[in-house]
């Protein structure tokens, strides 16, 4: 995953400079993951809970599409509440908080809805196909290589590894909120598509979190 995300950020990096929200967007769905996994793990609760609904809060005001990145998210606490036969109502709540933002965007939306079929970025398939390519660039390809080579060798090797990586394993709905992030360039293009017929890749930024820890 280190390795995946490395890769990454070679592509995002001239984010960090730009006089947009993206980098800062990606930023917020970062620690909301983070806080998403204290809380389900019972780690400061009082404290990480407010802060995921913060956070996703923030994504959502500095890019409206941060929206679809709550979605995961969602998904992963109803898989835990499923597994553990308990729904943690507080977790949902900051999951839904998120979604007040967009009201007062309505308007805005509507209007700009207008001028969508004058839009540059139109849906195309080659811009979803291109999302990759586009933040792996040329590493694209040894990315591919290197990472299928390193599961190989902890397998292959597993006194390498550390004797207690089963208790550093994702659990099943920490790999749900982490796919489904890797999943949302096809969720946004779709959504995009039937909505607007726009679809722009650092729209879904944050999904390169998914891509580096489906690699975990």
């Amino acid at each position: 995953a280190l390795v995946a995300m490395l890769f990454a950020a070679n592509s995002i990096r001239p984010y960090a400079a730009d006089a947009r929200p993206y980098a800062l967007e990606l930023g917020c769905v970062a620690l909301a993951l983070m806080c998403g996994q204290l809380a389900m793990e019972g780690v400061r609760r009082w404290l990480v809970i407010p802060l995921l609904g913060a956070l996703l809060c923030a994504a959502v005001g500095l890019h409206l599409f941060a929206i679809f990145a709550v979605v995961p998210l969602f998904a992963g606490t109803l898989v835990k509440g499923y597994t553990t036969r308990r729904i943690d109502w507080l977790v949902l709540a900051a999951l839904v908080i998120p979604a007040l933002v967009i009201v007062p965007h309505w308007f805005m939306i509507e209007t700009g809805s207008r001028f969508a079929p004058f839009f540059w970025s139109k849906a195309t398939l080659s811009r979803l196909i291109g999302f990759p390519e586009e933040y792996y660039g040329r590493y694209l390809l040894p990315l591919m290589v290197v990472v299928p080579a390193l599961m190989f060798m902890g397998r292959r090797f597993p006194k390498i590894a550390n004797a207690d990586s089963r208790q550093n394993e994702m659990t099943d709905y920490e790999w749900v909120a982490v796919a489904g992030l890797a999943l949302c360039p096809f969720i946004v293009f779709a959504a995009g598509k039937v909505a607007f017929g726009v679809f722009v890749d650092r729209y879904v930024l944050w999904a390169v979190l998914g891509f580096g820890l489906s690699l975990a």
